[in-house]
């Protein structure tokens, strides 16, 4: 099982963010900024799930928002 959360930047999808309810807790600037730059970014981990439990499958990515802008920058 792959638990894959993302967020995903195009100025089309920018656009079409005033209908949902999240937009309030996004900050545009900075998502037209990335817009012109990356596409996205995606936080993913690779877990198997057993009848007994599950385990992760190599090493545990960075989750926190500090850890992850000390790789790819502020």
């Amino acid at each position: 099982m792959t638990i894959e959360p993302g967020i995903y930047f195009n100025e089309a999808v920018l656009e079409d963010l005033p209908r949902y309810e999240y937009r309030p807790f996004i900050n545009m600037k900075k998502a037209r900024r990335f817009a012109k730059t990356i596409s996205g970014i995606r936080l993913e981990d690779d877990v198997l799930v057993t009848e007994k439990g599950h385990k992760l499958l190599g090493p545990k990515i960075p989750e926190h928002i500090d850890e992850i802008e000390a790789i790819v920058g502020k």
